[in-house]
């Protein structure tokens, strides 16, 4: 791929704007620090013969669309005015970790006819080997985030099945043994669980409110008017919190059912509701 970008440059604009980004965590980590990316695109347009015409940056996370990332529109509005022919990035999930999102920037590319070049993958949107690998590498990173995805809820719902905390706020309801009033968890523990029963009894009246259609806001109001406020702040109950507890207590009511065992149906003689079946 050295040759079709080394080639090709010399048809299209040289002239490219180098576009970094990192979150907030990542400023400090060898291989993708702002100082780090620049260095790359200083040696690969000296070794393609290209220009960079200028360099912006965002600190922020990969999962906000790239409408929301002011460097990255800079950049493109340089190659609008006409003092850029593309855009040089060190790797495509610079530019986002969405494939949507990185497929609509190589449309829009195509579209106005400039380039995006990448330094790690070694592609270039003005050939159509280019355009082809980005789709291909940016489905596959994408797959893979959703790999990484399912393997943590796997280990988040094992440790709730283990009757731990899944996170470091408690869920409504409960506490750790032993800690009856700490809401909260330190950074790596895992404490058992065990019912609270004031905020049991709570959550048994919001479920209720909600089995009879009732939604976040109309609960909240609710418990307001009666005087139940939120036993762990002390404040009336916020549409965003009451909706957050609902979320989660559902979530794990249908995670307990999904694990319930089947009654599968045999045809010999007669078992619950008038049939007979064995435990699957």
């Amino acid at each position: 791929m050295h040759t079709t970008t080394q080639n090709h440059s010399s048809i299209v604009g040289r002239r490219l704007v180098a576009y970094s980004r990192v979150s907030t965590d990542e400023q400090a980590q060898e291989g993708v620090s702002l100082e780090t990316q620049r260095a790359q695109f200083t040696a690969y347009a000296s070794l393609y013969g290209l220009e960079c015409v200028d360099f912006k940056c965002d600190v922020a996370s990969g999962a906000l669309c790239p409408e929301k990332l002011p460097g990255l529109n800079a950049a493109l509005a340089l190659i609008k005015s006409g003092d850029a022919d593309g855009v040089l990035v060190v790797k495509l999930d610079r530019l986002s970790r969405s494939t949507t999102d990185i497929l609509s920037l190589v449309a829009r590319a195509s579209r106005e006819d400039w380039r995006l070049v990448s330094v790690s993958e070694q592609l270039d949107t003005a050939t159509a080997a280019g355009r082809f690998t980005v789709t291909v590498l940016a489905a596959m990173s994408e797959m893979e985030r959703g790999i990484i995805a399912e393997r943590t809820r796997a280990a988040m719902d094992q440790i709730a099945a283990q009757g731990r905390a899944r996170s470091h706020r408690l869920q409504f309801g409960y506490r750790v043994e032993g800690h009856p009033t700490q809401t909260e968890l330190t950074k790596g523990e895992r404490g058992q669980l065990v019912q609270h029963p004031g905020e049991q009894r709570l959550l048994r009246k919001i479920l209720a409110l909600k089995s009879r259609g009732l939604g976040a806001h109309a609960i909240a109001s609710r418990l307001n008017a009666r005087g139940l406020l939120n036993p762990r702040t002390g404040r009336p109950w916020s549409v965003g919190g009451l909706g957050s507890i609902l979320a989660t207590a559902l979530r794990a009511d249908r995670a307990v059912r999904s694990k319930k065992p089947r009654l599968i149906p045999t045809g010999r003689g007669k078992g619950p509701k008038g049939r007979r079946g064995t435990i699957a």
